[in-house]
């Protein structure tokens, strides 16, 4: 919407530029007016231009609700006692994201890479250190003692097979998925700075339950409607701003047009 604005604006300026220069020392009374008309449309222009700019805010504002409820309806398919209990603060959430990332990374290689050597030669694979430190000694996992990763200190720090790394691989990408919905939630602000689930009145504490989750979409969307709201009556506000720079631009036009055929005649001599 503000490209095609400032295009009009722009074209419709530049029609007037040569015209209203050749009238704007005569200090004719179609000059005047010209010049009223020019100053009511810009005045116009730039009250739907802070309009579009607020729009383009809301919209922003919007998804960044959107991205927050989807984060929510994500933790709630999470299960706690299977994979574990989150961490609560952003730095430890960040922290594990980056270690779970290289842990799933190198599960994925050992099981898209070996799978056919493992089929024939039954082989076991000694894991990384990346993967280690995150199945086996990480404390958020192992204090809960999450029954998802089992399968992977069975296998002790030394060796692993198939379908030990396979279960690694659901464990830690069902784990990293919960951490990075929390940290969508940690990190959601609005674009004037604010945190969006504070204007909504939520406090994060904890792993929530399900009623938790619940309640907070519900706040959310009802966040996120009112805003549609806003977006719906400032867009009202734009057209009606457009709609009466369009009006003072062609008073000016026309203004325009009447004193240049009156100089035309009298430089005529008529």
């Amino acid at each position: 919407m503000s490209l095609q604005v400032n295009n009009n604006i722009q074209t419709q300026a530049a029609g007037l530029n040569d015209s209203f220069a050749s009238l704007e020392k005569t200090g004719s009374v179609q000059f005047l007016f010209a010049l009223l008309q020019l100053e009511l449309s810009q005045t116009n222009k730039t009250a739907a231009m802070e309009k579009i700019n607020s729009i383009r805010d809301s919209q922003t504002d919007s998804k960044t609700y959107t991205d927050a409820i989807n984060a929510l309806r994500t933790m709630s398919d999470y299960d706690v006692e299977k994979y574990g209990e989150l961490p609560t603060d952003l730095e430890t959430i960040q922290q594990e994201i980056k270690t779970a990332t290289a842990a799933l990374e190198d599960l994925e290689q050992y099981a898209d890479g070996d799978k056919p050597y493992y089929d024939e030669k039954n082989k076991t694979w000694a894991t990384k250190q990346e993967s280690t430190d995150y199945w086996y000694k990480n404390e958020y996992i192992k204090a809960g003692e999450a029954s998802a990763f089992d399968a992977l200190r069975v296998g002790g720090e030394e060796d692993h097979n198939l379908s030990e790394i396979e279960a690694g691989i659901e464990a830690v990408s069902t784990r990293l998925e919960a951490l990075k919905a929390y940290e969508t939630l940690l990190t959601s602000t609005s674009v004037s700075g604010t945190s969006i689930l504070s204007d909504s009145k939520i406090s994060l504490s904890g792993n929530p339950t399900a009623d938790d989750i619940k309640n907070w979409i519900s706040n959310l969307e009802s966040s996120q409607e009112e805003l549609g709201t806003d977006i719906q009556q400032q867009m009202v506000f734009v057209q009606d701003y457009i709609g009466q720079y369009n009006s003072y631009m062609q008073g000016a036009s026309s203004a325009i047009s009447t004193a240049n055929e009156t100089l035309k005649s009298l430089a005529r001599g008529q």
